[in-house]
């Protein structure tokens, strides 16, 4: 599972008026020949930290 730079900026884009946020993805799980046996949905957990650093988008 790979994250584009356009969902990071989403993700960056929804943390704005909260403090995380839920994304779920479609993940198919395929053989070496590209068949698909599963497709599960991930929900994966994005949280600000209490002592991150400033991000560039939050310094201008």
């Amino acid at each position: 599972m790979a994250i584009t730079a356009g969902e990071e900026a989403a993700i960056r884009e929804a943390l704005r008026g909260t403090r995380s946020v839920d994304r779920t993805y479609r993940v198919e799980l395929v053989d070496k020949d590209g068949v698909v046996h599963a497709e599960v949905d991930k929900v994966v957990h994005v949280r600000l930290r209490y002592n991150a650093p400033p991000t560039p988008e939050s310094r201008t």
